[in-house]
């Protein structure tokens, strides 16, 4: 559905279906809506949960939600314009979220085609852009007007344009070659391995793996934090090394992060994970997140809309504190931080921004808490009590 009216009516039919009051061609329009990408499924799971109205019992309203899409549509056409084609995608139950919970059909709307923007990064130089290491050690820089088309490696054909990098398995040669990518500060990238599995790579990461997978297992290695869509494959299983663990699958959709600064951890989406630390074996249910911690595998139940917003083009801070909000920003915006009082970092924020915000409008959202002064001075953010 691509007209706004269309978008209004779907608005309508939603409200309708969840007071019973729908008939059945109305009915197939919802189906067909929720048929054309998987963020229409994932909200109307989420829209028909008795879990979503336990805790937004007020928003059932019809003339409520309507009025208020129609106050966030118009808001939206001021503020995107330039971009207002490409961003309608699904946003018209974006009203049916609140807080953290908004972020889902908000993010979905900006991603238009059902995936977020990839790639962000300023051409300012080789130093800024997303890095290709071949298996002879030959490094493409990506990005920018970078147009790769058919780079051979034995095993795969490599095909790169500026937001992705795909490989195509050609099923020949019995060495197994591997290629690293790796994505700066301030930049998000997508790779698709050559048994179809995509990996998004957010800002500060690494991934190595084989342009061709052989043997009984698909093993890649991972610095920073990705998200992966494993192809389905119960007898190759799907095994990604962190330092601190391993993760394995056979096909599912989870988050991987493993930065210096934070504990490691694996959150799961969609199917299922094992985690294999020191032959221990730990298994995740979707909506849980494993994380190490003082060297044990500690398992709790997380917001997956919080847990990967950065996946869909977000950052959703809930009671985290400053210190941990000011190093995700850091890797986003390429920024150094430093505290005029070291205890400012324990400072807790409950936070949401669009990752494509400037850093001013960031910094002007967390001053309005009037907890502290931020300043900005060339790459460096100094935090100061607002005292």
């Amino acid at each position: 559905m691509k007209k706004f009216d269309e978008y209004s009516k779907i608005v309508d039919l939603l409200v309708r279906s969840l007071q019973g009051d729908i008939s059945a061609d109305e009915q197939a329009l919802i189906n067909a809506w929720r048929k054309e990408n998987s963020a229409n499924e994932a909200m109307y799971h989420r829209i028909f949960s008795e879990e979503f109205w336990s805790k937004h019992p007020q928003q059932q309203y019809q003339g409520e939600i309507v009025k208020a899409w129609m106050r966030l549509y118009e808001r939206r056409q001021r503020q995107e314009s330039r971009l207002r084609r490409r961003l309608r995608a699904v946003a018209a139950v974006a009203v049916l979220v609140v807080g953290c919970s908004a972020l889902w059909q908000i993010i979905q709307w900006q991603r238009g085609d059902g995936r977020s923007p990839s790639y962000t990064v300023q051409e300012t130089g080789n130093n800024n852009k997303v890095e290709l290491v071949l298996s002879n050690g030959a490094t493409v820089y990506l990005g920018g007007k970078t147009d790769l088309r058919n780079v051979d490696e034995e095993g795969a054909v490599i095909q790169a344009k500026k937001d992705a990098i795909h490989y195509v398995d050609k099923e020949v040669g019995s060495e197994m070659k591997y290629n690293t990518l790796r994505v700066p500060r301030g930049a998000e990238y997508e790779l698709i391995l050559a048994d179809g599995t995509s990996v998004w790579l957010n800002a500060e990461s690494e991934i190595t793996y084989p342009v061709s997978f052989k043997g009984d297992r698909r093993e890649v290695s991972l610095k920073g934090e990705a998200y992966f869509d494993v192809a389905k494959d119960a007898e190759h299983p799907f095994v990604v090394h962190i330092n601190d663990f391993d993760v394995r699958v056979t096909g599912t959709k989870f988050n991987v992060r493993s930065y210096a600064d934070v504990p490691s951890s694996t959150t799961l989406a969609e199917g299922g994970v094992q985690l294999e630390q020191q032959g221990k074996v730990v298994v995740l249910q979707p909506g849980q997140q494993a994380a190490l911690i003082d060297g044990e595998i500690e398992v709790k139940e997380v917001d997956l809309e919080e847990a990967i917003a950065w996946r869909y083009n977000s950052f959703c801070f809930k009671h985290q504190s400053l210190e941990s909000l000011l190093n995700e920003l850091s890797r986003w915006y390429n920024l150094e931080i430093f505290y005029m009082t070291p205890s400012l970092k324990d400072l807790h924020f409950t936070a949401w921004f669009s990752r494509s915000s400037s850093i001013e409008e960031v910094i002007e959202k967390l001053e309005r808490t009037q907890k502290i002064r931020l300043e900005l001075k060339d790459r460096t953010l100094i935090v100061k009590s607002n005292k």
